[in-house]
């Protein structure tokens, strides 16, 4: 790959995103929230999804990587990037996954974002690679494309019972509030 003006502005983004992330959460505390949230979301059921989904699609992108090099047969350029991207993000989902599934605190902390990217991303893969066959002019697969739906609309629901906890306690903390206020 030769070194480009847009291979180092991606680089160059990639590094700060990292930091960004980095400086984000270890500016959080991790043990408050987790005792805040213990008890009150679904633990089992987000972390069982997210290191699921995290190992399958790991084994999937790993699997398609040993046979294009075993094969000598390149995919396109947008699914190569997939695999690329999924051989690097599923690791985390399977960690955050495990920390959730064992109530530790920073399985809390990482557990609604990670459920929301997980999620999100079936979603961008629909325009992804709607998008990705305008170009090549070819056609879009409709079976990929309802089952990437399907898997993206199921993600919700442990992502919902997560934020349905949040909504709540806002609620409950405005009522008492409110209720001061009046007495």
């Amino acid at each position: 790959m030769p070194l480009t003006f847009h291979f180092v502005f991606y680089l160059a983004l990639a590094v700060l995103s990292i930091f960004t992330l980095v400086g984000l959460l270890s500016g959080l505390d991790a043990v408050s929230i987790g005792e805040r949230l213990r008890g009150q979301v679904p633990e089992r059921l987000a972390g069982g999804v997210l290191a699921e989904f995290g190992a399958l699609f790991f084994l999937h992108s790993a699997g398609q990587i040993f046979v294009v090099i075993f094969n000598q047969a390149a995919p396109s350029a947008p699914e190569l990037g997939k695999l690329m991207a999924d051989l690097l993000t599923c690791p985390v989902w399977v960690l955050g996954g495990v920390l959730l599934w064992c109530r530790q605190a920073f399985g809390y902390v990482s557990g609604a974002g990670l459920l929301f990217q997980v999620s999100m991303l079936f979603i961008g893969l629909l325009a992804f690679f709607y998008l990705a066959a305008l170009p090549e002019r070819s056609t879009l697969r409709f079976g990929r494309f309802y089952g990437d739906f399907g898997h993206g609309a199921g993600l919700f629901h442990p992502l919902w019972a997560v934020c349905a906890w949040h909504i709540n306690a806002r609620i409950g903390t405005l009522k008492n509030v409110a209720s001061g206020l009046i007495n």
